[in-house]
């Protein structure tokens, strides 16, 4: 959700066709969380895993986005940038792609099952957990990820300033659910 995204001479679908793509391994840990139940009680408010309405919230141009539509009846993906959306649209025919943003998400109160966030939750100012709040169910699941930058090799001053503005004022680690997880993910909201 960069202003550069709105630049007209930004080309969306450069961005998808060279984007790397994310593993399956973090799909599918997202998934398994998702469809298990915490608790006892969520067992018996939620018997079977929710799968009706995931939500792909800065979605750019769709890539994590396209892994979403085999496991959900409906995919929404939502992203400022209009070029994005049209590159997401024209790919994912499946897929319910809308311009919005994290803070004003184009969908009703309280129906979505699972919530991504792929390397997007930088341009999000804190606000857009309210609207996630919103929009989600109970029960429900947010995922967001990014990548790593906790070392830059030969730059250790750069590597320093990223460490202390970034990995521990922007990434607050979420605790809840961790010990499900055994596998080489970390869980920040």
């Amino acid at each position: 959700m960069s202003t550069s995204f709105s630049n007209p001479d930004y080309s969306a679908k450069s961005y998808l066709d060279h984007r790397p793509r994310y593993p399956q391994q973090l799909y599918q840990t997202i998934l398994d969380f998702h469809n298990t139940p915490s608790t006892t009680a969520d067992i018996a408010d939620y018997p079977t895993p929710q799968t009706k309405l995931a939500l792909d919230l800065g979605c750019g141009p769709g890539i994590a986005t396209s892994e979403l539509v085999p496991h959900f009846e409906k995919v929404v993906a939502v992203d400022e940038s209009e070029p994005m959306i049209q590159i997401a649209s024209g790919h994912l025919p499946h897929v319910d792609c809308r311009v919005g943003s994290a803070t004003r998400i184009p969908i009703e109160s309280g129906t979505v099952d699972l919530i991504t966030v792929a390397t997007a939750a930088h341009w999000f100012p804190d606000q857009w957990w309210e609207e996630a709040s919103r929009v989600l169910k109970p029960g429900g699941t947010v995922a967001v990820w990014t990548v790593s930058h906790q070392m830059m090799i030969g730059l250790s001053i750069s590597s320093t300033f990223f460490s202390v503005t970034a990995y521990h004022s922007l990434c607050r680690i979420n605790q809840h659910g961790r010990e499900k997880l055994l596998c080489p993910f970390m869980i920040y909201s």
